[in-house]
């Protein structure tokens, strides 16, 4: 927790990552100003402003602040350029503001590398799609691992998803990359991707599948039409 009593003044700076659960602004009354300055990166659960309106939160060009709850009461939020994001509970949401790197902490939500075991994922939308780098493995279950409808993820390492999952043009595998799914996986919608390397329990593919390499390690049922291209990525 962060309380900042009446005439304090704290700046996160533009290299800084500060996680704080609670960010409360203490200020008694309205004789001295209090003034919270993010120029870096700031997530928190719960910001609270004091009731006066020279107690105040500043976000500075380029800084980003992630916050469940954002109580104002009467106090000032200055945006200045920067990002205010409505985090949702339980969920580190990828949104690559700074590179396509998975475990670039600066391209989650919650300023954090998600751990599988424990956070649930969402994949939003990105001029910066993430990609799980050769040699890395990410594990998750697929009812904590979402990606959104106009979100892709990049794999030439490996991932890993316990439970059923549906194949889209979400997920594209590089040729050293890998898809393993505990669960059924299938294809229902048309679908292409240059490599495809799947080790799952069962695959169906009820639509068509376009896929220069492919490799499937599982019973399979295809009901669709499954296409060879004749070259590799």
């Amino acid at each position: 927790m962060l309380a900042v009593h009446s005439g304090g003044n704290v700046t996160i700076a533009a290299d800084k990552i500060a996680r704080i659960t609670n960010v409360n602004n203490m200020a008694g009354s309205a004789d001295t100003p209090t003034i919270i300055t993010v120029n870096g990166t700031l997530a928190a659960e719960t910001i609270t402003l004091a009731n006066f309106s020279n107690q105040e939160l500043v976000i500075n060009n380029n800084a980003f602040v992630s916050v469940q709850t954002l109580n104002q009461n009467s106090g000032t939020l200055t945006n200045s350029g920067g990002t205010l994001f409505n985090q949702p509970a339980g969920i580190n949401v990828w949104l690559g503001r700074e590179d396509s790197t998975w475990d670039n902490p600066l391209n989650w939500s919650l300023a954090k590398v998600p751990d599988p075991s424990t956070d649930k994922i969402k994949i939003a939308a990105s001029t910066n799609p993430p990609v799980i780098a050769a040699g890395n493995t990410i594990t998750a279950s697929t009812t904590d691992f979402i990606i959104d409808d106009d979100a892709e993820v990049i794999v030439n390492g490996i991932l890993e998803l316990n439970g059923d999952f549906t194949l889209d043009e979400r997920i594209k595998t590089s040729s050293a990359g890998s898809l393993s799914v505990s669960g059924n996986l299938s294809v229902s919608a048309a679908y292409s991707a240059p490599n495809l390397d799947i080790e799952c329990a069962s695959f169906s593919a009820s639509a068509n599948l376009t896929c220069k390499n492919l490799s499937v390690t599982g019973a399979t049922t295809a009901t669709g039409t499954v296409t060879l291209e004749t070259s590799g990525a």
